[in-house]
This record gives structure tokens, sequence and C-alpha cells, in this order.
């Protein structure tokens, strides 16, 4: 699978003469992707029930990220420009092992090499800084095992832990899910899981002069963002083309980056890469909460939610 765009943004009536103008921004933006992969199953026994799956996956992105200004003669000046290439492999094999129907024990590995080349280049008000070019791994391993007490009961429970080399930071955290379908027609779930995650990458590289004008990577040693998961459901079967669905979730994040000045700005909201341009001396000291409930009801070949979700 592959793409690739270019977007241009510009106000349609800019005037030059204008010293306002001296601002605004004439923004283009160019990325191309491309994604390769392969995946591979071999059972392990003549019933199938164990087997081992192995993914290999590439891909390869190009970002090419420029803002240029008038001046009072039409010429366009380029004041900053943010190259980006990552090129990602990964690595991904698990072993599934089917005791019997009640018994599946399935343990992992994920790695993820990324290269990555990205350069900012602020001419304006030198006051962005990356020029980084190198390699990093994400190593992760995770174990969950299956207990199907009877049909309709069963427990699923996991660990997972990751180390990202760049920094050598440390993640690990439970993973549990409940199933209990009492009668044919209603089934209640229950599942918990605290997870971490990596920043964005170009985010770690983000450099800022010290006192002696030297560049230094301020935001390197950020950790993962923590996430507590927990989210609860009950399903009814009301007819055989007729289900409703309500489904409550609470989650709360830690360890999410945030400045060391005064800012509005949280890890948590962000969204588009640009965002991520100027950002250092962050650290993880933010925190945020979302909950809410849905309420679905479906009938074969149609669906209908609404949704309530307050966020803090």
């Amino acid at each position: 699978m592959g793409g690739s765009g270019v977007f241009d943004l510009a106000p349609d009536d800019l005037d030059s003469s204008d010293v306002a103008n001296t601002f605004a921004r004439i923004i283009r933006v160019r990325k191309d992707l491309g994604i390769l992969g392969l995946k591979y199953r071999l059972f392990l026994t003549p019933e199938k029930k164990s087997y081992w799956q192995t993914t290999l996956g590439g891909s390869i992105e190009r970002e090419n990220y420029r803002e240029d200004t008038l001046t009072s003669e039409n010429v366009r000046n380029t004041v900053l420009t943010n190259n980006l290439e990552n090129i990602n492999a990964t690595l991904s094999s698990f072993v599934n092992f089917g005791f019997n129907f009640n018994h599946t024990l399935r343990l992992g590995v994920v790695e993820t090499f990324t290269y990555t080349n990205s350069r900012l280049q602020d001419q304006l008000f030198n006051q962005g800084f990356r020029d980084y070019n190198g390699g990093t791994l994400l190593s992760q391993v995770y174990a969950q095992y299956l207990v199907r007490f009877s049909k309709k009961f069963r427990i699923n429970v996991g660990v997972n832990a990751q180390h990202f080399l760049l920094n050598n930071t440390i993640g690990v955290g439970p993973r549990f899910a409940m199933s209990w379908q009492p009668l044919t027609s209603h089934k209640f779930s229950l599942g918990y899981g605290w997870h971490h995650q990596t920043q964005p990458l170009m985010l770690y590289f983000n450099e800022k002069e010290d006192a002696n004008g030297v560049l230094q990577p301020v935001n390197r040693n950020l950790g993962f963002t923590q996430a507590h998961h927990l989210i609860g459901a009950y399903d009814w079967a009301i007819a055989d083309n007729w289900r409703l669905k309500l489904e409550g979730y609470y989650q709360l994040y830690t360890n999410v980056p945030i400045t060391t000045y005064s800012s509005t700005f949280s890890g948590i909201n962000m969204g588009q890469e640009l965002e991520l341009l100027y950002l250092v001396d962050l650290v993880n000291e933010g925190f945020a909460r979302n909950y809410g409930a849905e309420i679905g009801k479906r009938r074969v070949g149609k669906e209908c939610r609404s949704r309530w979700s307050p966020y803090h």
C-alpha cells in the first residue's frame, strides 16, 4: 500500500505591502508513504490448536514541510523547513498453545526498528532546532492466558512489557478481560489494561540552545505516557435481529508530557504533527481523565449509537 499527497495553505488575497504579512504563512506540505507486509503461519499439531505465526512488515514515510513569507517586493522568503524521513521494520511473532478447549496460552514478541532522518530549520525566530540521523529500537514481549471455566464464563489475563532503546525506558503493565453469559440473550463483559506508549518520534529530537549557545536534546529522556483503561459492557439480544448494547468506560492518563513553563500544552491533546515543531523542555508530569458511556441498538444491516463523554 502506498500514497503521496501535497497540500498548500495560503491566503487567497495575500498583500505583500501589508507589514502584518511579514508573519503570514504560505505553507506547503508533501507526504509520501509506502507499506509492505508478509504473514506466515505454521500449525504445530495435527488438530491445529497450536500454531506459530510471524509477521514481517516495513514502511517508509517522508514529509517535507515549508513555510514562506512575502517581502514588499513580492519575493518569497523561506522561514521554516521541516524534513522528515522514517523507515520502519517490524517483526511480530507469537506461539499459541491450545492445550484444550478450556486453556490457551499465547507468548509473543514484537521488535520495531526505526531509522529517522529529521531536520528542522527556523530562519525567522531561531527558536526551534532539530538535526538527527540515526536509528532506535522498541522491543515488546507479552503473555496472555485464556481460561474457559464453561461455555458461559471465561477470563483472559496477561502482561505486556516493553523497552525503548533510545533512552532505556521500560514499561510493564497487566491486562485483564472477563465475559459472562448467564443466559443466551444476555452477556456481561469487563476489561482492564495498563498501557505504555512512546511519544511521537521527532519530539525526542527537538533541541534548545543552552547558556553557552550549544544545542542540547532537551526532550531525549521523555518516558512513556501511561494509561489505565477500564471498560464494562452489557449486551442484550432482544430478538433474532435486534441487539442492545450498553458500555461504560474510564481512562486515566499519567506521565503525560507538559512544558516546564506555564502554557496550555498537554501531550494528551497532540494531534497534528505541526504542533511538535517547537516543543522543548517537556516533562512527564501531566495527567488526564476521560470517561463516558455508549448505548447502541442494532438490527441486521443497521446500527444506531448515542454517546456521552465528558472530558477532563
